[in-house]
Formats: structure tokens, C-alpha cells, sequence
């Protein structure tokens, strides 16, 4: 009797006693689960910030193709630039169009014979005659080193105009010497100095 007692308690227990192992294996899986899920969060909540500050990295230095053309174009214009500038009729006659802009009367444009100091190139130089207002001469020399065939300005002066009977006319003449330049020129000045 005492085999069938234990028998009939194991069968009237056993349910209960498998459901609470059920639960509690439920549980401890649910818990660790949680947790495995969470971990695989934070792992990819990193990695999609590392991605991002990777992407914003690589977008400021990578040029894209649209811009990569136009900066191909820019250098070929550039150096076509640096070789215009060696012509002296193309710098002579961006000497005239520029004083023409600055509304200013050319009275002359003579060359000069020199030589680039810092450089064995050889740019023309142009011994530019103007006249007109002190504004007009001042935006005349900004725009010399400006134009599309850049000229430096290498002497400057200023003096009166004055009428036949030797009065002030308030025209001031200009005689300003330019010479041309490269970029490249300017570049390695640049690098010397700094």
C-alpha cells in the first residue's frame, strides 16, 4: 500500500510540480534572453554611431564626380593662365580691358625690359599711363592682380594733371608699373615665407 500511496501522490503532484518547473525555466530563459537582446542593442546602437561619424568623415573628404570635373576644369584654366600670362599682347590687352572698367583714360602702355626677381621665367612688364580719379587708379590697381592674366604691381605713383596754364584739373595720372606672374610663383613665395 505505502508503493501505491506514493504512486498516487506522485501522480497527483507531479502536474503542479511540472508546471512550476515549466514557469520557472520560462523565467530564467525570458531573463537571460532579455538580456542577450539588450547587450546586441547597445552593441549595434555603437556600431551605427561609428558607422555615422565614419560616413561624415568620408562625405567632407570625398569629392564627388560632379566636383572632381569642375575641378579639373578650374586647373586646366589655371594653367592655360600660366602660360597666357608669359604672351604680352594677352597681358597687355587684360592691362587695357581692366583700366577700361575702372573707367580710367589710358594714356600709354609701354613694355618694359626685366625679369621676374624670385624665378628664371622671364613675364613681361608693362609700364601702365592712367588717369583719372584716385578712387578709379586704386580700383585699377586691385584689379590688376585680379583680372584673368594677373599682373603684379611692382612701382606706383601719383601725380596732379595739370591744364595748359599749370592749374589743378582734379585729374590725377597714374604711372603705375605692372609685371606679370604665375600662381605657381606665388605658391612657392608663399611656402618660403611661411
Amino acid at each position: 500500500m505505502s508503493g501505491s500511496l506514493a504512486f498516487r501522490m506522485l501522480q497527483r503532484w507531479a502536474p503542479p510540480i511540472l508546471g512550476v518547473s515549466a514557469v520557472v525555466a520560462s523565467c530564467v530563459y525570458v531573463v537571460t534572453r532579455q538580456s542577450r537582446v539588450d547587450t546586441g542593442i547597445r552593441e549595434l546602437e555603437i556600431l551605427s554611431a561609428t558607422l555615422d561619424q565614419s560616413a561624415g568623415v568620408l562625405e567632407g573628404t570625398v569629392i564627388s564626380p560632379g566636383k572632381q570635373k569642375e575641378l579639373h576644369r578650374k586647373k586646366a584654366e589655371l594653367q592655360a593662365r600660366s602660360e597666357d600670362v608669359r604672351k604680352p599682347g594677352l597681358l597687355q590687352a587684360e592691362l587695357m580691358q581692366s583700366a577700361r572698367n575702372a573707367n580710367l583714360e589710358v594714356r600709354e602702355i609701354l613694355p618694359v625690359a626685366g625679369q621676374s626677381g624670385s624665378t628664371d621665367e622671364v613675364y613681361p612688364t608693362y609700364r601702365v599711363s592712367v588717369a583719372g580719379t584716385y578712387r578709379q587708379i586704386a580700383e585699377y590697381v586691385e584689379a590688376c592682380a585680379t583680372q584673368r592674366l594677373p599682373a603684379r604691381v611692382r612701382r606706383f605713383k601719383i601725380n596732379h594733371v595739370l591744364s595748359a596754364d599749370g592749374n589743378l584739373t582734379g585729374t590725377l595720372l597714374g604711372e603705375i608699373t605692372v609685371e606679370g606672374f604665375s600662381w605657381r610663383e606665388l605658391e612657392s613665395e608663399g611656402a618660403g615665407n611661411g
